[in-house]
């Protein structure tokens, strides 16, 4: 069983109007903002119990969407149902109606006084509850923890997605290294390269390799998954 709630909607406009060059409109994002929580229910004998709960990380991501699509309700709230899938957030209609019909309202606002970016920020609060049937409290603690476990890993692989995705050129930032500590391979131009919140760039397969066993940066340990 999953519970979706918006817990806050911001809007942002930019201080540019909208210019004659701008065909398709002003430009608009979603950002998402999600805290999860996790439960592990026993059922026995009718009653019910919380065998564990844990929190996942923060997941944090934007889409960028087509301003006209923010004007058609249905059509906006089919692509945030395909927002919260991309994250592993279980689709909710009343949560993506609502995300879409508060999208709408500052659409028309965002056209009437001719600004030309519009940014949405989602604060999203889900809590995943599983029920797990068994004789008695105290049986098969391990496999709970496993189950709570593929939840939080599941998670944090949608958390990896929110991170800077680029191409590395030869006009390489101050300060940026040219070299994939990870690998010790030296970057080529065109190479996909992430980098981290901490700023440190790495090859995109080796970062999603040492992130799946790892919580914290190569180089400063910087602690990616609180």
């Amino acid at each position: 069983m999953h519970r979706s709630v918006i817990r806050r909607f911001h809007v942002y406009f930019s201080n540019e109007s909208l210019r004659s060059t701008d065909i398709l409109g002003p430009k608009a994002s979603i950002r998402f903002i999600v805290e999860c929580e996790n439960f592990v229910v026993t059922t026995n004998g009718g009653s019910e119990a919380i065998l564990r709960q844990a929190s996942s990380p923060l997941l944090d991501q934007t889409f960028n969407i087509e301003f006209l699509y923010l004007l058609l309700p249905p059509i906006s709230q089919n692509h945030i149902n395909g927002m919260l899938t991309y994250m592993n957030i279980p689709s909710s209609m009343e949560v993506s109606r609502e995300v879409s019909s508060h999208a709408f309202v500052a659409a028309l606002i965002c056209r009437r006084r001719r600004f030309r970016c519009l940014h949405i920020i989602v604060e999203l609060k889900v809590q995943r509850v599983i029920y797990y049937r068994t004789r008695s409290i105290d049986q098969d603690l391990e496999e709970l923890e496993a189950i709570l476990v593929d939840i939080q890993a599941s998670t944090s692989q949608s958390s990896i997605h929110a991170w800077e995705f680029k191409k590395f050129d030869d006009h390489k930032k101050e300060g940026e290294s040219s070299t994939c500590t990870i690998c010790i391979d030296e970057f080529v131009s065109g190479v996909d390269i992430t980098r981290l919140p901490c700023r440190h760039v790495f090859h995109n397969e080796c970062i999603r390799k040492w992130l799946e066993n790892n919580d914290s940066c190569p180089l400063c340990r910087f602690t990616i998954f609180s």
